[in-house]
């Protein structure tokens, strides 16, 4: 019985696998296409469109485990009920829980692993994806210098440096201030350097000149050593980086900090995520079993499980959204944290139920004893 059962764990842990690559890799299309403004011509855009890329894992994977686990599930026990397999085993002596287990075993470390990843994987990547993005949209030199191109970061300022030295150090650079469009303003300066500050981000021009035509048509120009020009109207100053409800771990969120004025206010929505985060890999255990009761739950059928694996799909559907409705609901009330938990182990339950008490019509039809008679 240990080599059949190990051989029906085979055969649902491939299509697992499978499936769960599949999916990922369709949601990873899915990021990829909507963080595609991170691309930019750099060599460095490339690297952090593919750092963010691979941060957001965890989280798709997240969603796409119990899908994966119901897909895995269904399709490896119609494979063996069509090829006669579970008859064989069933002749053979093995229960019907005999035949559940393999499929509960998975179920369990599919859980577990999910469990990981949302108390720990998932805060941990979005954290530094947080970062990342953060450091990737106030880095001047990523957004405003493109050595040997004119840069128009607002209608009102043209931009334009030679190059970037080791060290930051730019060289050849002139700058056009049309704020006022009747006197608009040049400078020109042999080197500079940014200066990046959430207050007053600035460009430091050294050794240049400034040239502006007067109201009486003379071109008025002003040599200087160092002269700062302010991005400030240009350039939306970046505020302190805060984490949001996605980036943090279960203990912040189910112990907010009352002095904090942030998570004062979001104590609901932070409790509604905690608990969220523990409820969740519950849902792998529900959509398993359903899996299994529209398999191996009913009397046997000679013309298929069509009907009963759209009905199982269904009722697993609507236990995955019922628990996302659970959790919408407490970001307003948290007492009702309880039904993240209810809905899963009701699904889950009512499953093992119709499994230890299934009605049937004709007895003498059911997968064991017919395999027995």
């Amino acid at each position: 019985m240990k080599h059949l059962q190990a051989y029906f764990f085979r055969q649902i842990l491939w299509p697992f696998i499978v499936a769960l690559a599949a999916l990922t890799g369709l949601a990873i299309l899915t990021q990829s296409l909507a963080s595609i403004s991170l691309l930019v011509e750099e060599q460095r855009g490339l690297y952090i469109f593919v750092y963010v890329t691979v941060l957001a894992m965890p989280q798709l994977l997240s969603l796409v485990i119990p899908i994966a686990l119901f897909i895995s599930v269904t399709y490896a026990l119609h494979r063996l009920h069509t090829e006669s397999e579970l008859v064989v085993a069933s002749a053979s002596g093995m229960s019907r829980w005999g035949v559940v287990t393999p499929a509960l075993r998975l179920a369990l470390l599919a859980a577990a692993a999910h469990l990981a990843i949302m108390l720990w994987a998932q805060p941990f990547s979005y954290r530094e994806m947080r970062r990342t993005l953060y450091d990737a949209q106030a880095d001047l030199a990523a957004t405003l210098v493109k050595p040997g191109e004119f840069v128009k970061p607002s209608d009102d300022l043209t931009l334009y440096l030679q190059d970037v030295q080791p060290g930051g150090q730019l060289t050849g650079l002139m700058i056009e201030d049309a704020r006022d469009p009747s006197k608009p303003v040049v400078y020109m300066a042999k080197t500079g350097r940014l200066v990046q500050s959430a207050v007053s981000p600035q460009i430091i021009l050294q050794q240049g000149s400034i040239q502006q035509i007067e109201d009486d048509g003379r071109l008025s120009y002003l040599d200087f050593d160092t002269y700062p020009f302010d991005l400030t109207r240009f350039v939306e100053p970046q505020g302190e980086l805060v984490y949001k409800l996605s980036d943090r771990y279960l203990h912040e969120l189910l112990f907010p900090d009352p002095t904090d004025h942030w998570e004062a206010a979001n104590r609901d929505e932070m409790l509604a995520e905690g608990h969220s985060r523990i409820a969740t890999p519950i849902h792998d255990i529900a959509v398993v079993l359903i899996a299994i009761l529209a398999l191996i739950g009913g009397d046997f059928s000679r013309v298929g499980y069509a009907r009963r694996i759209w009905i199982a799909t269904g009722a697993a559907l609507a236990v995955r959204l019922l628990g996302f409705a659970a959790q919408s609901a407490a970001n307003d009330d948290p007492l009702l944290n309880i039904l993240q938990y209810a809905v899963p182990l009701a699904g889950g339950g009512v499953a093992i139920v119709m499994l230890l008490n299934p009605k049937r019509r004709a007895p003498h039809r059911n997968l064991f004893k017919r395999a027995t008679a």
